[in-house]
């Protein structure tokens, strides 16, 4: 339950600084839609080859308990949230290193 917290902790964040700074990462929807769909598909992936594999296990008590292919659903959640807060935060950065030079 603490992982959820943290996840809709960087939610918040992330539209609260979108919404401050007025951050448009995209083009478009159609280009948001993308690279969050070939994010997902790489990084689920990589989870269900490292789950079959058994490089990693996920304890069945440590999240809310709901799985999706095998997966906590933590997990989707996370590859939705975090890069683009990632992206935001980069961006950011990237915009006030430009005005300090």
């Amino acid at each position: 339950m603490q992982e959820l917290t943290i996840l809709l902790s960087l939610l918040a964040a992330t539209i609260f600084l979108k919404i401050k700074f007025r951050e448009v990462l995209y083009h478009s929807q159609r280009e948001r839609f993308a690279v969050t769909f070939i994010i997902m598909v790489i990084m689920i992936s990589w989870e269900r080859y490292s789950t079959t594999r058994q490089i990693w296990v996920y304890p069945g008590t440590g999240g809310i308990g709901i799985d999706l292919l095998g997966l906590p659903i933590e997990l989707y959640i996370f590859y939705l949230v975090l890069p683009h807060f990632v992206f935001i935060i980069f961006d950011l950065v990237h915009k006030r290193e430009d005005n300090v030079v």
